[in-house]
């Protein structure tokens, strides 16, 4: 007898009505621990074993059933509450598993301490198949995330940050639960940070494009609050009817360290080519005054 609520107390008859009702669902019926006494066709469908084939047969041995707790807790929980939900793994009769989201009652047949359970079994191939799709391309994002040499940002239509690689890790100062969440404009120094939402509002009004697609130089800032520049190309794409922002971003400082030291020694060059004009024509002039000298010493002498 369930020890909690008292279960419904029904007949073999009534059973019956039940299961033809129902018969195109998966309904397995049979005592704790007993064989199966009653088997729909939903079920023929669904385990490739006949009625006949069935019934007599414990369901546990019969679908090679892989419990996600221990039997024993769902046969007390349905001593104690009556009902217990939950998934399970059944194998077809041709051996291939079978995931089903199991609905099990315990009812009384007559006398509150014959009891029988009901089983109603809904399979979960394709949403487990889907589970397991998008646990591999959340693993691949991962991956990528955490191997992409640039720095990647997705953000989504209301400039919260979804994604954060570790490369933007290193390059900006945050760690991804620091930034999860947040506005994107954190990463930008004023005005910027200020004006950052109203490109996007009028990007989702106009479909105006003035960054989507195209590479540009920015201006970037750490957490340390310094700032730095950085070359910043923006991808767009569209998720459950959603527009996601992703930014592939290349750290300019050591370029713009480059170019300026190019450019201090073109201008050390172009120093010293006119230091070595001048002194050219400064020793040009030194040999016109000392031929000069020479020739008055001369007439001096005579």
């Amino acid at each position: 007898m369930i020890s909690g609520r008292t279960p419904p107390i029904t007949s073999e008859d009534g059973l019956d009505e039940v299961v033809r009702i129902l018969d195109q669902s998966t309904i397995i019926v049979h005592g704790f621990d007993a064989p199966i006494t009653r088997w729909s066709s939903g079920a023929e469908k669904l385990y490739g074993w006949t009625a006949e084939e069935a019934i007599g047969r414990i369901v546990s041995e019969l679908l090679a059933t892989k419990f996600v707790e221990p039997a024993e807790s769902i046969s007390r929980a349905l001593r104690t509450r009556g009902t217990w939900s939950g998934e399970l793994i059944h194998h077809h009769k041709l051996g291939h598993s079978v995931p089903v989201s199991s609905q099990i009652s315990c009812l009384a047949i007559g006398d509150p301490d014959n009891l029988v359970v009901v089983q109603l079994n809904t399979e979960i191939s394709e949403l487990k198949n889907a589970q397991l799709d998008l646990a591999s391309r959340e693993a691949l994002l991962r991956s990528i995330l955490e191997t992409v040499p640039e720095s990647m940002i997705v953000i989504d239509e209301a400039g919260l940050i979804t994604s954060f690689s570790a490369a933007a890790e290193q390059l900006f100062g945050y760690s991804l639960p620091e930034v999860l969440g947040q506005n994107v404009r954190m990463l930008m120094p004023s005005p910027h940070r200020q004006a950052h939402d109203s490109y996007i509002g009028n990007y989702l009004r106009t479909d105006e494009r003035r960054i989507i697609g195209y590479g540009r130089v920015v201006t970037g800032q750490r957490k340390d609050g310094s700032s730095f520049p950085m070359e910043l190309a923006i991808g767009e794409a569209i998720a459950d009817g959603r527009r996601i922002f992703t930014g592939f971003i290349r750290d300019l400082t050591s370029r713009h360290k480059i170019e300026e030291e190019l450019r201090q020694a073109q201008k050390m060059e172009a120093v010293g080519q006119l230091t070595g004009g001048i002194a050219h024509d400064f020793n040009n002039l030194l040999t016109v005054i000392s031929g000069n000298l020479e020739m008055l010493e001369a007439r001096i002498t005579e």
